[in-house]
């Protein structure tokens, strides 16, 4: 199986990529937009936003491949917007290995709550480490073992580490 990470920052050397074992590492601004307030039409993107208003107009878009929580929560009118529109939710894992001592504690359970929501909902989602930097960056299988502290079983984890190579 092959894996895909979203980063959000530039110069990702193409060797890394194999070194971490995967086929590509995706920039932000490269070779995906995020979309904050508004969705420009275009190349192929996320949403990140807080507004429900935000994400439900951009989950409409078809340039918009899914729908990263900005806070580590999204509600169940966002999870069924997401289903509804064939779209994705994007679990960005650095929220919890880049935070620091009492924040990774508090990451790492409203992430938990996430994904079980996530999993209950039956909501299709990927994961990616969208890391702000390079030293935030993890191996696929470092990847999988993060999700397995959060709920997510091996092959679930390999099945959502590979999806984000399939729309970008």
């Amino acid at each position: 199986m092959q894996f895909f990470d979203l980063v959000n920052f530039h110069e990702v050397p193409e060797s890394l990529a194999a070194r971490l074992g995967y086929k590509k590492i995706f920039q932000t601004g490269k070779d995906a937009e995020v979309f904050e307030k508004t969705v420009v039409s275009g190349g192929k993107g996320v949403v990140r936003s807080d507004s429900q208003e935000a994400i439900t107009k951009g989950l409409r878009q078809s340039n918009v491949i899914g729908v990263i929580p900005k806070g580590i929560s999204a509600g169940r009118e966002v999870l069924d917007e997401v289903k509804e529109n064939e779209k994705m939710l994007i679990i960005p894992l650095s929220e919890v290995t880049c935070s620091d001592g009492t924040s990774r504690v508090q990451s790492m359970a409203k992430m938990r709550r996430l994904v079980k929501s996530v999993l209950m909902a039956k909501v299709p989602f990927a994961l990616v480490s969208f890391a702000s930097s390079s030293e935030c960056l993890m191996a696929g299988l470092q990847m999988i073992e993060v999700a397995g502290f959060l709920g997510i079983e091996p092959p679930r984890a390999k099945e959502a580490l590979g999806r984000l190579g399939e729309l970008l």
